[in-house]
């Protein structure tokens, strides 16, 4: 019965699942969902379109708890060969117009992104609409 089942702020979850707080926030409730299995959470991270030139941003996602996780690109267009993004970590870079992809997952629960861009021409930057995390 009860005995097996976890109980965070409140909220009780099966064995097998674990509690997952709504934002990642305790206060904010939660709802329990399955471990050792990848989840798919909807995000909204982009670049200012277009991005301006000589520019050095990072734009960091994380899932509390995540062991891996990966970040969907919805759309990718920087000026080829000068303005690119590096994932850290396995430091990957990307440049020019890739549309939609995956990144590679990272391991822990935060994935950076690092936007670079030159003095001149510039392009839409990216769009982020979703991460995958393994949990």
């Amino acid at each position: 019965g009860d005995v097996y089942k976890r109980q965070i702020m409140g909220k009780v979850c099966d064995p097998g699942l674990t509690c997952n707080y709504a934002g990642d926030y305790p206060d904010a409730g939660g709802t329990c969902e399955e471990i050792n299995t990848w989840h798919t959470r909807i995000v909204d991270v982009q670049t200012p379109h277009p991005y301006n030139n000589d520019l050095y941003e990072e734009y960091e996602i994380t899932v509390v708890g995540a062991e891996q996780i990966r970040a969907h690109f919805s759309d990718f267009a920087t000026e080829q060969g000068y303005d690119g993004v590096t994932l850290r970590g396995p430091n990957t870079w990307w440049t020019g117009d890739l549309g939609a992809f995956w990144t590679p997952e990272v391991e822990g629960d935060t994935l950076v992104l690092e936007l670079e861009t030159d003095s001149s021409i510039t392009d839409h930057g990216f769009d982020i609409d979703k991460v995958e995390y393994y949990r």
